[in-house]
């Protein structure tokens, strides 16, 4: 594994390593881009896409193409009534798998949709 010199270690710029490569993500200039309201959901993205515990569920990409700021803004929060959060997370991972369709909002109505649509 390569190791990434010192002078280029920095809090903000967590290093990625593997036995072939490394890069360096730039986290602030990535946050400045995406800006904060994306920033304050990508744990929720994250954790509903896939985690090292939990299996894939569509790629952070389509994650991140799936309106999460829309549908997971107070996703985890207090203040918010479980059953919102849960219909909100739903229709998100539903937009994931379904590449942004608007039209389909619930898993059943999308496997549905994939089961007669596939023939």
């Amino acid at each position: 594994m390569k190791l990434v010199p010192a002078l280029f270690r920095s809090a903000n710029v967590p290093e990625i390593a593997a036995p072939e490569h490394t890069r360096l993500i730039p986290l602030h200039v990535m946050a400045v881009k995406v800006g904060k309201s994306v920033c304050e959901v990508l744990p929720a993205t994250h954790a509903l896409t896939s985690r090292d515990i939990t299996s894939k569920f569509g790629t952070k990409a389509a994650g991140i193409n799936a309106e999460p700021v829309l549908y997971l803004k107070d996703f985890g929060r207090a203040h918010t009534d479980v059953q919102d959060c849960v219909q909100n997370a739903e229709k998100f991972l539903v937009q994931v798998l379904n590449r942004g369709n608007h039209s389909t909002e619930t898993m059943d109505r999308l496997r549905f949709n994939w089961y007669h649509h596939s023939q």
